[in-house]
């Protein structure tokens, strides 16, 4: 689980809001998190525990800058996550290099650190636990379970999570989180409708019913949309 969290970044003002930022995001989702700040590369090598969880490391940094410090991170800790902070989108590509999640562009904003740290810990939560985290609000967080959702639909400029208690409203595509979710419990009826199988009852002809809910189910999709739920049972006896 994602808790333990650096922040390197020599500039006062900016890492005070960072933090504030980041505090605001764990507190919204109500996970539990521990924060540590330092003013320079030399004190957070220093005072490196080897039980660090996640580093957001600002590039321009003195006597030893964010990418070399992040390779000497590295020459300890090949998981720790990196996330780069910078003025300059330029070095977005060298994070690579070092094997960063992410990279921020100063000045910070709620959005775009919520964003980051769900990603994060939609990849942690899945390995760890199968669940994701859903940003609902500009200040609300919920973390769910796969298990949890009936089907995600396509809804203009949002994604609607169907779960067996509420419904969420979130920004993002269908791709991304279908990247996220095990493929062997999900499938998709129609172009925007991404199901979750074990909530199947059954399917009539051009629609399926899920959940108790009636949804389409497309004919350049039947096909493949019975093989993965057959699959899907024959999976589930076999266990």
């Amino acid at each position: 689980m994602i808790k333990n969290i650096v922040i390197v970044e020599d500039d006062r003002d900016c890492a005070n809001k960072l933090a504030n930022l980041i505090e605001q995001f764990f507190h919204n989702a109500g996970l539990p998190f521990s924060l540590k700040t330092y003013n320079s590369s030399l004190e957070a090598l220093e005072k490196r525990t080897g039980f660090e969880d996640l580093y957001f490391l600002d590039i321009d940094l003195p006597h030893l800058n964010g990418m070399d410090l992040a390779r000497k991170i590295r020459e300890k800790d090949e998981k720790v996550v990196i996330i780069f902070c910078s003025n300059l989108a330029q070095f977005a590509l060298k994070g690579y290099e070092v094997g960063a999640f992410d990279y921020i562009v100063k000045p910070f904003d709620y959005s775009n650190i919520a964003h980051r740290l769900s990603r994060v810990l939609n990849v942690d939560l899945h390995r760890q636990s199968k669940k994701i985290v859903l940003k609902v609000a500009s200040s609300e967080n919920v973390v769910i379970s796969h298990d949890s959702i009936i089907y995600i639909e396509k809804e203009r400029n949002y994604l609607v999570f169907h779960t067996a208690k509420d419904d969420y409203w979130v920004r993002g595509s269908l791709h991304e989180y279908e990247k996220i979710l095990p493929k062997d419990l999900f499938s998709y009826s129609k172009k925007g409708v991404y199901v979750n199988l074990a909530y199947v009852e059954k399917t009539t002809g051009d629609t399926v019913i899920v959940g108790g809910k009636e949804l389409p189910l497309a004919r350049q999709r039947k096909k493949a949309f019975i093989e993965e739920l057959f699959g899907f049972f024959d999976r589930k006896e076999g266990n």
